[in-house]
C-alpha cells in the first residue's frame, strides 16, 4: 500500500524523531479514511506515542487495529488476505514498543520482566516473518531481542540465516543488524574483562560497518557502526 502525502509526512516526521508533527496528520487521514482500514494511520500514531514514552497509548492504539484484523467475518470485515498482509506493519509495532519497554526494565534490573518482553518481541516479529520472510523491518526489533537477552550467536545465526533468503544475501538492514549484534557483544565482553573476545567482537562489526558503507554509502549507521569499532580498537584512522 502506497503512502499519501500526509502519511508520508508524518513517517518522515517519527524517522526524525518528531512526534508532535507526525500525530496530527496520522490521526487525521485515520479519521478521512472513516470505515476503510489502512494500517499505516494506526502504525505512525503508535510509533508517535513510543516516541513521546506513552506506551500504554501505543498499545492501545495497536491493540485496536490489531482488533479490526481479526474481524474477518461479518458486513464490517476485511477480507483475510488483507489481514494476513496487514499483520506484519501491527506486529513490528508492538514489537517496537516491547524493545523500548524492555530496555526500561532491563535498566531497572528486572529480569523477569525483559524475558516476558523479549519472548513478545520474537513472537511477533517471528510470527511476521513466518508470512513474509523479506519483511526486513522485523529483523531490526528481532535483533535487538537478542542483544537484550544476550544471546549475541544466536542473533547472529539468526540473520545469517535471513542472509541466505534470495534478494537478502546483501541487504544492508541485515548487515547494519549484524553491527548491532557485534558492537553490543563486544562491549559486553568487555565489562566482563574479555578483552581479547571483545576486540575480536569489535573487528566484527567494524567489517559489518564497512560492507554496510560499501553497499551503501549514505547510509548513516554503517559508518557509525565503523567509526566506534574503530576507536575501540584504538584506530580512528
Amino acid at each position: 500500500m502506497q503512502l499519501n502525502i500526509a502519511l508520508s509526512t508524518a513517517a518522515v516526521a517519527i524517522q526524525n524523531n518528531d512526534p508532535d508533527t507526525a500525530l496530527p496528520l496520522a490521526a487525521t487521514e485515520q479519521a478521512r479514511l472513516g470505515g476503510l482500514f489502512n494500517p499505516y494511520p494506526f502504525y505512525l500514531q503508535a510509533m508517535a506515542y513510543l516516541q513521546k514514552g506513552e506506551y500504554n497509548t501505543a498499545i492501545a492504539i495497536l491493540t485496536q487495529a490489531e482488533t479490526i484484523l481479526n474481524n474477518t467475518a461479518g458486513t464490517s470485515a476485511i477480507s483475510r488476505d488483507d489481514a494476513r498482509r496487514y499483520a506484519p506493519l501491527i506486529n513490528l509495532g508492538f514489537a517496537n514498543v516491547f524493545v523500548q519497554q524492555a530496555k526500561n526494565a532491563q535498566a531497572r534490573g528486572l529480569t523477569n520482566e525483559v524475558n516476558r518482553l523479549v519472548g513478545l518481541i520474537k513472537a511477533r516479529c517471528e510470527a511476521s516473518l513466518t508470512e513474509f520472510p523479506t519483511f526486513v523491518d522485523a529483523y531490526i526489533p528481532l535483533t535487538q531481542a537478542y542483544i537484550l537477552e544476550r544471546k549475541f550467536a544466536e542473533g547472529i545465526q539468526r540473520l545469517t540465516q535471513a542472509q541466505q533468503i534470495q534478494g537478502l544475501e546483501t541487504n544492508i538492514v541485515l548487515v547494519i543488524q549484524k553491527g548491532e549484534i557485534y558492537l553490543a557483544q563486544a562491549k559486553r565482553l568487555a565489562l566482563e574483562g574479555n578483552q581479547a573476545g571483545s576486540r575480536t567482537a569489535y573487528d566484527l562489526a567494524e567489517y559489518q560497518g564497512y560492507l554496510a558503507t560499501y553497499i551503501n554509502p549514505f547510509v548513516e549507521r554503517g559508518h557509525a557502526i565503523r567509526i566506534e569499532a574503530a576507536i575501540a580498537l584504538g584506530d580512528p584512522g
